[in-house]
């Protein structure tokens, strides 16, 4: 007998146990325990846990901008969306009979 895993089909970022961002996104916990998936690969969550900058800006006080040296931008150009719960799995293995 073998134990098998169904794999995933496409790539993703594991937020945690339960939820899943698209690769290239980055996981942002809200001040509320919600997660939301921030656009750009390796951002930086504001405080509010949905805007985000690029790698390399900070958000400033206000969520609102990303800031690098006297650089000022507008933080995610859209707010990030809401991660995915991932499915529950059963609590059965699935097994696979193999002759001998």
């Amino acid at each position: 007998m073998e134990l098998s895993e169904p794999a995933e089909s496409v790539s993703v970022i594991h937020c945690d146990a339960a939820t899943i961002c698209p690769d290239g996104t980055t996981c942002c916990l809200s001040p509320y325990g919600v997660w939301y998936c921030c656009p750009f690969s390796m951002g930086q969550c504001c405080r509010d846990g949905i805007h985000c900058c690029r790698h390399g800006y900070h958000c400033d006080s206000t969520s609102t901008h990303c800031l690098r040296g006297w650089l000022r931008l507008p933080s995610s150009p859209k707010p990030a969306t809401k991660a995915i719960q991932k499915p529950q799995v059963s609590q059965h293995c699935v097994l696979h009979m193999t002759p001998k």
